[in-house]
């Protein structure tokens, strides 16, 4: 293993502390805060404690920048657990005062109802844009973005423009 992957499953790791609350350090990465990814990563892992689950969704909350040199203290709260659906509240603490919150919802995966239409034809594929034939039909279209640096929402805003020129 390198030393950077070594790193990351150290910073990620937390210690249960008593019931519902997990201790990690952290590692000043971009200056004295702490980094917001890592604060979302250790809960969690630190939620991953309470529940089996796949994790489904999360809504994040930062609410005053973390010291970096500190170690942070995760309450993590049951608010509901059924035979499908969980969700965690997991707030992370430094000196007794709330930096961010983040509530987990988890799910089982079951089969349901597919609500996805599939993609219409009239979309060009990439390669198809990248061809100089598209290339100079997109361009009569519409000369203001350029094709290599914005290519699938160049074709979607021809398409959208083409159908506007023929109402």
């Amino acid at each position: 293993m390198t030393t950077l992957t070594q790193d990351l499953i150290q910073l990620l790791s937390v210690v249960p502390k008593d019931q519902g609350y997990f201790l990690a350090q952290s590692k000043p990465l971009f200056g004295d805060h702490i980094f917001g990814g890592q604060l979302l990563a250790q809960s969690i892992v630190s939620a991953s404690f309470t529940c089996t689950l796949p994790l489904h969704s999360l809504h994040a909350n930062f609410i005053s920048a973390g010291l970096a040199n500190h170690p942070v203290l995760f309450k993590v709260e049951n608010l509901r657990d059924s035979h499908s659906f969980s969700t965690r509240q997991v707030t992370a603490i430094q000196y007794g005062k709330p930096i961010y919150m983040v509530m987990l919802s988890y799910m089982n995966n079951e089969m349901g109802m597919e609500y996805q239409i599939p993609e219409p034809d009239l979309i060009p594929q990439f390669p198809q844009l990248c061809s100089k034939k598209s290339n100079s039909i997109n361009r009569k279209s519409n000369h203001l973005f350029h094709l290599n640096i914005y290519p699938h929402f160049y074709s979607l805003f021809s398409l959208y423009l083409n159908q506007l020129n023929t109402c």
